[in-house]
C-alpha cells in the first residue's frame, strides 16, 4: 500500500474511532512523529471532533424525536381514556334520571365527581394545559355556577356528550 493511501486509512480510522495516533502507529507499522506531523498538517483532531459532534448531535435529536413521538401516542391514549371517563360519568347520572333509573346515592354521587374530576384532569394533561385552575369564569369574572347554565343548554351537551361515547 502507498505511503498516502495508507495515511488516508489511518486518517479516516482515527477521525471515526477512540484510537490514539500512538496506538494507530504501533498498529499499521508507521513512525509514530510521521503520523503526529500528517495528523497537525491535516488538522485530523479538529475533524475528529467535529465527526464526534455531529454524531452526538444526530443521536440527541433522534432521541428526542422518539420521545416526542412517544408523549404525543402517550398524550393520545390519555386523552381518549379521559374523553371515555368523561362520558361514563355523565351516562352513569343520565341513566340515574331516566324513569325508572337507579337512583344514585350520595356515595355514588361523589364517586362519580370524582371520575369526572380526575377525567378533567387526565385530559387537560394529555393537551398540555394546567390543571391548577381550570375554573370557568363568567360576566362578573368569578366561577360560572351550575345554575347559571341554562337547562337546555345542559341537556343538549350532555346529550352530545352521550353521542360521542
Amino acid at each position: 500500500m502507498t505511503s498516502s493511501r495508507k495515511y488516508n486509512d489511518i486518517r479516516a480510522e482515527f477521525i471515526a474511532g477512540k484510537m490514539t495516533l500512538r496506538d494507530l502507529a504501533e498498529k499499521h507499522g508507521v513512525a509514530y512523529d510521521a503520523l503526529r506531523k500528517a495528523a497537525a498538517r491535516g488538522e485530523w483532531m479538529d475533524e475528529r471532533h467535529k465527526v464526534s459532534q455531529k454524531v452526538t448531535s444526530d443521536a440527541v435529536t433522534a432521541s428526542i424525536q422518539t420521545r416526542v413521538s412517544e408523549l404525543s401516542q402517550f398524550n393520545a391514549d390519555d386523552l381518549r381514556m379521559a374523553k371515555a371517563l368523561r362520558g361514563m360519568a355523565a351516562q352513569l347520572i343520565n341513566q340515574s334520571q331516566l324513569p325508572g333509573g337507579k337512583k344514585l346515592t350520595i356515595g355514588e354521587l361523589g364517586q362519580i365527581a370524582r371520575l369526572a374530576s380526575d377525567a378533567q384532569k387526565i385530559g387537560r394533561l394529555a393537551l398540555g394545559a394546567s390543571t391548577d385552575n381550570h375554573e370557568l369564569t363568567g360576566a362578573g369574572q368569578g366561577p360560572i355556577q351550575v345554575s347559571d347554565v341554562p337547562l337546555d343548554e345542559y341537556k343538549a351537551a350532555l346529550k352530545k356528550a352521550l353521542e360521542e361515547y
